[in-house]
């Protein structure tokens, strides 16, 4: 799927890495995800802020660049993870 190997592209400027094996990029469905805990504090269990900021700071990347495509999309947390979830449109 083009649209996701560009929004990988968009991305891999920053340090989220894609959630899977990138050599499936063209046969993903709608859904994938993008993933850090690099500022995370893995002792703690606790995310970094600086990770969150980014999250946003590329979810609005994203959006600017690819919204029409979107069809939801969703930061979240669990521990040191930070995840940036995106859904395709289907046509």
């Amino acid at each position: 799927m083009a649209t996701v190997i560009e929004i990988n592209k968009l991305v891999g400027t920053s340090w989220f890495d894609f959630d899977g094996d990138i050599e499936d990029l063209e046969e993903l469905e709608e859904y994938f995800n993008f993933t850090t805990r690099e500022n995370g504090n893995v002792g703690d269990e606790t995310f970094g802020q600086e990770d969150w900021d980014e999250g946003q700071r590329l979810l609005l990347l994203i959006i600017e660049t690819y919204g029409h495509l979107i069809e939801s999309y969703e930061l979240t947390t669990c521990d040191e993870w930070v995840t940036l979830e995106l859904q395709l449109k289907l046509d």
